[in-house]
């Protein structure tokens, strides 16, 4: 009898303690719970810590679109084409200067200062900045306009990017600033026109290197377009290298960082009009 009255005492005990394993059971699953919520936005903290500045911000949300878009693409094995062939023309287009410097300005300066891939020394630079848009539309504007009458885009070197839009960007940017912009300054108004500067004077050294520019550019297309449009091509862009022949040694101290920028500007806009079919 006692046993049985000691049972029936310890009853409400081990229902109290139940009931706190319910409780205790109860606040793990809540526990789990909330960490499962937490997850997708631990996942996110690397970008939300952005959201507060908004330029860090956009370009995260554009390198995350480019991402996908090259993933979705096959879009990589184009970037890598596209930075390889950059990176053998840089070199080709160096072959001829190199071998010149190697054996007549070793001694006196560096191969990139012999070049003239130096930091702009710039006076005035609204004045400079001017100059560098006024080039940029002088060069873009006709050139555009020759090709719109005269020139099927197939024939042009931005025609791999047509109708790619964003997936395009970065092969974009090596063929720019790499490959045209970079390869084409070094040997045109790095090499050349320097030489032809300390041959016969800055006009008439700036006008040869501007013709053989613009020759080389007409040439190009001789087979393929009427005379008129070739004619036109050298014309237009002879006139853009000489620009920038005249702007890298009257505003920028010899630098051919400046004609560069430009260059690349504008075979950058030509490549945007082909990636998003402008005309």
């Amino acid at each position: 009898m006692e046993s049985l009255a000691a049972e029936l005492e310890s009853l409400p005990a081990e229902k109290r303690k139940l009931a706190a394993e319910r409780e205790s059971l109860a606040a793990e699953k809540q526990e789990l719970a909330a960490q499962q919520e937490r997850k997708p936005a631990e996942k996110q903290e690397p970008l939300a810590k952005f959201k507060h500045q908004p330029v860090k911000w956009i370009f995260l949300q554009v390198l995350v679109i480019l991402h996908v878009k090259l993933h979705k693409t096959g879009g990589k094995i184009m970037v890598m084409e596209s930075a390889i062939s950059a990176i053998i023309q840089v070199i080709l287009f160096s072959l001829i200067p190199f071998i010149w410097w190697f054996f007549t300005a070793k001694k006196e300066l560096s191969f990139l200062r012999w070049l003239g891939i130096k930091k702009p020394v710039i006076e005035n630079k609204v004045n400079y900045f001017a100059w560098c848009l006024a080039i940029i539309v002088l060069m873009v504007v006709p050139i555009n306009t020759i090709i719109f009458f005269y020139i099927d885009s197939s024939l042009l070197a931005s025609n791999r990017f047509t109708g790619l839009g964003f997936s395009a960007l970065v092969p974009a940017l090596f063929y720019a600033i790499v490959q045209t912009g970079l390869s084409e300054e070094l040997f045109f108004r790095g090499f050349l026109m320097k030489r032809f500067m300390h041959k016969f004077g800055f006009q008439i050294g700036n006008i040869m290197q501007s013709l053989l520019f613009g020759t080389i550019h007409g040439w190009m297309l001789f087979s393929f377009i009427p005379f008129e449009g070739v004619v036109l091509v050298v014309m237009a862009t002879a006139l853009a290298g000489y620009l920038m022949g005249w702007i890298n040694e009257q505003k920028s101290n010899g630098s051919i960082i400046t004609s560069w920028g430009i260059h690349g500007i504008t075979n950058l806009i030509a490549s945007f009009v082909a990636m998003f079919n402008v005309f």
